[in-house]
């Protein structure tokens, strides 16, 4: 891979997707991995847009996710749209490789179907996608470095 293509990575949770850039220690932002409508309001708030909200009373919300599985594509590509926009990260995904955490034991559809999400809708260059308690042992491994080996790690994801 080039050294000079921009490696985004996000953390996309059940309820919150965590966006940066590799080599960060802490991600660039955290944000609900959802939109929800104002009737009040008469606006949809996308993602950390949610903070500008000033009437909470009749919101309806739609998660990416049901039941752990990545379901509502249109919501996820909303909240990753707004995360590589101008108010979040800054990047143009083309210019981009991804790291994307994803839920274990992922079935084939879905796999599928964000493959096509990441380089049809959004035009990654490349991507990688990895179980997020795999991702979180090899962070602990690479912590540990300097200390003296560890040969395991337990990760409890709930």
């Amino acid at each position: 891979m080039r050294s000079d293509v921009t490696r985004v990575v996000i953390d996309n949770g059940g309820h919150t997707c965590k966006v940066g850039f590799a080599g960060q220690p802490d991600p660039v932002r955290l944000m609900p991995n959802g939109l929800a409508k104002s009737k009040s309001e008469h606006k949809v708030f996308i993602a950390d847009q949610l903070d500008t909200c000033q009437d909470f009373s009749a919101l309806q919300y739609r998660l990416s996710h049901e039941r752990g599985c990545l379901g509502n594509w249109d919501t996820q590509a909303d909240v990753w749209a707004r995360a590589f926009g101008p108010e979040v990260l800054k990047v143009s995904p083309a210019d981009c490789s991804l790291l994307l955490s994803e839920i274990p034991l992922c079935p084939a559809a879905i796999q599928d179907t964000l493959d096509e999400m990441v380089f049809e809708h959004f035009g990654f260059e490349s991507y990688c996608t990895r179980p997020a308690p795999a991702l979180a042992a090899l962070a602990v491994q690479h912590q540990q470095a300097e200390s003296p080996p560890r040969p395991a790690a337990l990760v409890v994801d709930c």
